[in-house]
């Protein structure tokens, strides 16, 4: 990154600037979350973490007792209900970027997926 900012540079002060700040004054800036943000986020992933338990339970409970009734459909509904707004929320309180290129961005990509996946 430090290369890409020399090459941007348009005065040789410029380039000497960039090249002289060190790899630490490069980094992304550090982004502080409140305590209630970071209750909001363990409450959410506990929610979905339970979700995902509970539905694999009833997935399999369902091929064994009635899988063609209603109330397993209704069942997996509410559950693609819950991915849906953990979707929402964590886009909501990370934003576009924290959410794609985050530090967990691959695990919100596959969770992106997966719930794409259960809508359609």
């Amino acid at each position: 990154r430090i290369v890409v900012d020399a090459l941007n540079a348009t005065t040789v002060e410029e380039v000497i600037e960039s090249a002289t700040k060190g790899p630490t004054a490069m980094a992304e800036p550090h982004v502080e979350h409140s305590v209630h943000e970071e209750k909001i986020m363990v409450w959410l992933n506990a929610i979905v973490s339970f979700t995902v338990i509970t539905n694999i339970l009833f997935m399999g409970i369902s091929i064994d007792n009635s899988p063609e009734h209603g109330g397993w459909l209704a069942f997996e509904f509410m559950c693609t209900c819950v991915f849906i707004l953990e979707f929402c929320i964590k886009l909501w309180k990370l934003g576009v970027r924290g959410y794609f290129v985050g530090k967990a961005a691959h695990w919100n990509v596959m969770d992106l997926i997966i719930t794409i996946v259960a809508v359609f």
